[in-house]
């Protein structure tokens, strides 16, 4: 499995610095304990997170993340973070505080546009994600909660919609990976669309990933100009 993971590291991703594969190695060891079955388990993790990142953002956000050794389930919201702006050291800190933890792992190979994100704005401020739903199905749930239930917030009525769909959805909760989300869909082909409610004035709007539309991640670059601004 090391064989295949160093092989997978030098030629599918091309990483050519070996002291980057070894310290992803050690770190799978280390968190493995030694232990062969678990390594055996984690390290095809990891390789198809990395793919993943390689697919869906721009390359230095790749480069970054190939520089930064974490659990497979954690490599994702890094990714994530170091696309929002985030340096480095930040980013150590979020997966320090345990920002990162239970992230996605992809489940198809060259997988993109995963979730659809949820963004409730001011007074209520919370972004929810959803992995495997329609955008319609959650603009209905969104406008029958502000209908049924408009003294509580929309984010806690969704979220108890969606409890049938566990695995699903799952609110963010820390701001840098809320940030993280919502800017993503600007520059990176992992948000397949973004859905804006204002709770005061009822008004929703649905913003699909135009990027999803580019021929390769390297098309990013030319197509931010006049994508939404973060918020």
């Amino acid at each position: 499995m090391i064989s295949e993971f160093i092989n997978f590291m030098r030629e599918e991703l091309k990483q050519p610095d070996d002291t980057a594969i070894v310290d992803w190695i050690g770190l799978v060891d280390f968190l493995s304990d030694d232990n062969e079955s678990l390594i055996k388990q984690e390290l095809p993790l990891v390789m198809d997170s990395l793919k993943y990142v390689k697919n869906n953002f721009k390359p230095e956000v790749y480069q970054e993340s190939l520089r930064f050794p974490t659990l497979s389930n954690e490599i994702i919201n890094g990714a994530l973070c170091f696309n929002a702006g985030y340096s480095k050291e930040e980013v150590v800190e979020f997966a320090n505080k345990g920002y990162f933890e239970s992230g996605y792992i992809p489940k198809l190979d060259d997988e993109k546009g995963s979730f659809t994100v949820v963004h409730i704005t001011e007074p209520e401020c919370s972004v929810t994600i959803s992995n495997n739903i329609s955008a319609r199905i959650l603009e209905h749930w969104i406008m029958r909660a502000s209908i049924e239930k408009p003294n509580e917030d929309i984010a806690d009525v969704l979220e108890e919609f969606t409890q049938r769909f566990s695995g699903h959805v799952k609110r963010i909760l820390n701001e840098p990976l809320q940030k993280a989300f919502v800017k993503a869909i600007e520059n990176s082909t992992m948000i397949k669309s973004l859905i804006k409610f204002n709770p005061v004035t009822g008004e929703i709007e649905n913003i699909p990933n135009k990027n999803l539309e580019a021929e390769t991640v390297e098309d990013l670059s030319q197509s931010e100009d006049g994508g939404m601004s973060m918020v």
